[in-house]
């Protein structure tokens, strides 16, 4: 199926040059002008991910969509990574703003974090006795992990904290997603400061952590 997209100022344009197309879907309509892009396969959203509810539309009626992005890159050859909708089996066919990487050789899934997702570990480097708890030191710069986007299975929406592709790492030692560390003690059994520490955030993502985990 080959990609094929066009701009139109009014929307009875719109109909009129989908009529003529094989195949075509109004991806975004502009309801302040009146205006439309028509597309006749998914296309990448743009950096807000403002994009209308679609179908994929072929042969005249049937229907359907992508529950992974491996099904976006074999039902419209699509090779580009970027922000793409799925519509996973496990959400129900919910549709979920996925960044789609390696689509054109083997497709991963990755949620884009818009705020700060860091993970601080305060190891034993920084013991000024080994192990005497609350009494360690900080020794800049601590070893940190800030995952500007987190890897996903997309058939069980469970996180695989363990790739850093798209990490930002202080320190040699890789940070796991979720974890954090601190060698001055348990943080409810000594009162004492505690420099590890974890921020989670996924607003604006449409996701939130399951709080049983």
């Amino acid at each position: 199926m080959a990609i094929w997209s066009g701009h139109f100022p009014r929307r009875s344009y719109c109909a009129s040059k989908c009529s003529q197309e094989p195949d075509c879907v109004s991806l975004l309509y502009n309801m302040a002008n009146g205006s439309c892009d028509l597309f006749n396969v998914i296309y990448d959203s743009d950096d807000r991910g403002d994009v209308d509810y679609y179908w994929v539309l072929e042969d005249r009626g049937s229907r359907w969509v992508p529950e992974s992005c491996l099904a976006v890159s074999n039902c419209s050859g699509i090779t580009t990574d970027g922000e793409y909708w799925v519509y996973p089996i496990v959400t129900n066919r919910r549709r979920t703003k996925i960044y789609c990487h390696n689509l054109a050789t083997e497709p991963s899934h990755f949620i884009t974090l818009k705020y700060p997702n860091i993970f601080v570990r305060h190891d034993i480097t920084n013991w000024i006795i080994q192990g005497q708890e609350c009494q360690s030191a900080i020794r800049l710069p601590l070893k940190k992990a800030e995952f500007l986007k987190v890897k996903l299975q997309i058939k069980s929406m469970v996180v695989n904290g363990t790739d850093n592709t798209f990490t930002s790492l202080t320190g040699s030692k890789p940070i796991q997603y979720g974890y954090a560390h601190d060698c001055n003690g348990k943080h409810y059994t000594n009162p004492c400061i505690h420099f590890g520490t974890a921020t989670i955030d996924t607003r604006g993502t449409g996701l939130i952590v399951d709080l049983t985990v």
